[in-house]
């Protein structure tokens, strides 16, 4: 069926061969919401239409019908049409990898999880505030070319059917794409180095990197 969410008109022909119709009704689930009698007598062929505020009813699926009087209180009831009505934002969007304050690098996966009551209809993933990618079909992932060094904040973005959205917590990671660099110092190049019985020889080095670990 359809999927609803606000304020909807829901619409409706109604006929008799009298033209004397007095009243119609707007079901919900077998319950009057709305009662039409906006004339004496409709017309033959005539439109009953109804504003339906859906945030009056639950997430979910519903049944609506309409039932139509005439003046001689003979009624006729539509069959039931099946609606979703989706209002609430999804439930739940996590970045799952990679974790937060962590180093990465290279071209990765980005993954998440998501719920929503009805159905998610997508993901997007962002870094700061550029979009990476959206993904339509669960599992939830994006391949991200990670690019300069420096920091990354991450995070998802998750929609459902009637474009309600929520955003995930952001995980913040460390891109370090350049490999360190070191520089013997001493011994310096060319020299021969001799070593007593039992002794050691010390070797000075500098490197250049902010996450060393190991040498």
């Amino acid at each position: 069926g359809a999927r609803l969410n606000g304020t909807v008109n829901i619409q409706t022909r109604v006929n008799d061969s009298l033209a004397n119709i007095s009243r119609v009704n707007f079901l919900v689930d077998g319950s009057i919401v709305q009662t039409n009698t906006s004339a004496t007598n409709f017309p033959s062929n005539a439109d009953a239409t109804f504003s339906w505020d859906t945030t009056t009813v639950g997430d979910g699926g519903h049944l609506i019908s309409i039932v139509a009087y005439d003046s001689a209180n003979n009624t006729n009831q539509t069959i039931a049409v099946n609606v979703t009505v989706d209002n609430g934002a999804p439930e739940n969007i996590l970045i799952t990898f990679p974790v937060n304050n962590t180093y990465v690098n290279d071209t990765l996966t980005i993954t998440a999880s998501a719920s929503d009551a009805i159905v998610i209809n997508r993901v997007e993933f962002y870094n700061y505030s550029t979009l990476i990618t959206n993904d339509t079909a669960a599992p939830w992932q994006a391949a991200w070319v990670t690019g300069p060094d420096g920091l990354a904040q991450l995070y998802a973005t998750a929609y459902d059917s009637n474009n309600n959205r929520l955003n995930s917590s952001i995980i913040s990671v460390t891109v370090d794409n350049t490999a360190p660099t070191s520089t013997v110092q001493d011994p310096v190049s060319g020299t021969t180095v001799y070593r007593k019985a039992g002794g050691v020889v010390d070797v000075d080095y500098t490197y250049t990197e902010v996450n060393v670990e190991k040498v």
